[in-house]
């Protein structure tokens, strides 16, 4: 994986098999967000697919602002996508043939002596078996895949707000701005 150039990027690996129907939403999202048009306010993405998560990887995920790392998942309503916050950890087998989005934390931690703010983005799937195309339900998924790709690169990239005065819903309408924002 080459070296993230720009330190104000954040960092978009996504994962899985290709060749096995909805397994491959991630790398859908990947080319959506390829696809799109600069625009002033956009946050820079730097964009990775992998079939799986390495140790190699570790050096690029320590110099992001951010990593999203998207992935379907086999549990949850076909088509719901869910971006959850994660830390470095080392997972019950941290040595394994592939690591977890916690371990390569771990590993930019360990080794490179910083781990960015993460999330997994997942993306519920319906069909696992031998084939190319994502389920309807699934392909309907992917733009709220980067959608919210979106919304996370541009939180990253804002500054913390300033505490809202006792009594007054400044900072609630400034969060919801934030929520709202269209990419």
């Amino acid at each position: 994986m080459p070296t993230l150039d720009c330190p104000d990027a954040v960092l978009v690996i996504a994962w899985g098999n290709p060749l096995r129907e909805d397994d491959a939403v991630a790398w859908h999202v990947l080319e959506g967000l390829r696809s799109l048009k600069p625009r002033p306010g956009r946050p820079a993405l730097f964009l990775r697919h992998a079939h799986q998560l390495a140790p190699e990887m570790a050096e690029c995920v320590s110099k992001a602002q951010g990593v999203v790392f998207i992935d379907a998942r086999r549990d949850g309503t076909p088509g719901e996508v869910r971006c959850e916050e994660i830390a470095p950890s080392a997972g019950s087998n941290p040595l394994a043939h592939s690591l977890s989005p916690q371990a390569l934390l771990l590993y930019a931690e360990q080794l490179y002596g910083r781990a960015p703010r993460a999330v997994v983005l997942s993306i519920a799937g319906e069909r696992f078996g031998m084939g190319e195309e994502l389920s309807p339900v699934v392909r309907r998924a992917v733009p709220r895949a980067i959608r919210a790709v979106i919304r996370q690169a541009k939180a990253w990239a804002q500054p913390s707000p300033q505490p809202a005065r006792p009594g007054s819903d400044e900072g609630a309408l400034q969060h919801r701005r934030g929520i709202n924002d269209d990419y």
